[in-house]
């Protein structure tokens, strides 16, 4: 238990308490009614949320009032994990938050699958936290877990942000060379701990390329031992995609961004900047590629004061179901070829 100290509107200083749970119990993944854990009276949490990792719970101020904020965390208005438990009627089977001991059967099941959320920590515009594609990625992952069972693994939160230049303070890049290694690296070592079948699930559309790339590589080097894939979080169906670029082609920090975190985090959006953030899409009628310093202003790329809270569950719920239908598919699917055809091909590492 570690104490924080904090400030009220008045000034006055107040300690406030907060549980840190590197590797939490089981039982708030069952339910989220089964929180807090064990030895933690009830009374004094408000609700558990997380962000990334990290899991904290606050204490109901006597007053009845929101906890105020801290320096060394943020709360949200809502749970993500509240959310999905409320939408799938379920939670998720969240891979960090396991001994080795309960991961060793997960191999055995769903056709050994593992769900891998790739997002990255980039501007996002005024009014976005950088974790945003994180916080997407993570949570329509964590949707489609609840609803299939399929096991979930911590998100990759850094990735090829190269795009966005070093004009907005909040952008961490890794190249294209070492993110396509990393990607490779990951599968290596999934292969090699046993699992059978990987998803990379990215909600950033700098990584699209590189991770076709890394796939490309994983598939030849681990030939009939690891099945791999990715697919994008704003690309899972015709319609999802239509939302996504309503407002923007070259979207970023725009309408669809924006409601997704105003459904998910809402805490996290500065709602106040909202009516001044919106910057157009310059890029319709280009013909060569360009960094968003050459585009936009701000770092937006399309109109997110006209985000809603509603068009976010909406928007959510398309992607968590869509996303859910292909992870089942995925549990059974193989190659078209039985492996008479190519179990004898030995190809070199690329």
């Amino acid at each position: 238990m570690k104490r924080v100290r904090g400030k009220r509107a008045g000034g006055k200083n107040q300690e406030n308490q907060i549980l840190r749970v590197s590797t939490p119990l089981r039982e708030p993944f069952k339910s989220i009614s089964s929180f807090p854990p064990t030895g933690l009276p009830s009374s004094q949490v408000e609700r558990p949320f997380r962000l990334l990792s990290t899991w904290a719970v606050l204490p109901i101020p006597r007053t009845g009032k929101r906890p105020h904020a801290l320096t060394v965390i943020k709360t949200t208005d809502q749970s993500v994990l509240e959310i999905i438990g409320a939408l799938a009627g379920a939670s998720p089977l969240l891979l960090d938050t396991l001994p080795w001991t309960e991961i060793a059967p997960l191999r055995d099941q769903n056709g050994g699958l593992l769900i891998v959320p790739v997002g990255a920590t980039e501007q996002h515009g005024p009014h976005l936290p950088i974790s945003c594609d994180t916080i997407i990625a993570t949570a329509t992952c964590w949707f489609a877990s609840a609803k299939t069972g399929v096991p979930v693994a911590p998100a990759i939160p850094c990735s090829v942000s190269s795009g966005h230049t070093a004009k907005w303070p909040g952008t961490f890049s890794l190249g294209h060379e070492t993110f396509v290694a990393c990607i490779r690296d990951y599968a290596a070592w999934a292969a090699a701990t046993g699992w059978k079948r990987l998803l990379f699930i990215n909600a950033h559309f700098g990584n699209d390329a590189s991770l076709r790339v890394a796939i490309e590589q994983i598939r030849t080097r681990h030939l009939g031992d690891l099945l791999a894939g990715v697919r994008n979080t704003y690309a899972l169906t015709p319609e999802i995609w239509s939302a996504f670029t309503a407002d923007a082609a070259d979207l970023h920090a725009n309408k669809a961004e924006t409601d997704l975190l105003l459904h998910l985090t809402p805490g996290l959006v500065r709602t106040g900047k909202l009516a001044a953030a919106d910057d157009p899409d310059r890029t319709r009628d280009s013909i060569f590629s360009y960094p968003v310093a050459q585009t936009s202003l701000n770092g937006v790329t399309g109109f997110p004061s006209r985000a809603t809270a509603e068009d976010g569950a909406t928007l959510f719920e398309q992607m968590g179901t869509a996303l859910a239908n292909l992870v089942e598919q995925a549990k059974t699917d193989t190659p078209p070829l039985s492996p008479d055809h190519w179990s004898d091909v030995h190809l070199p590492k690329i």
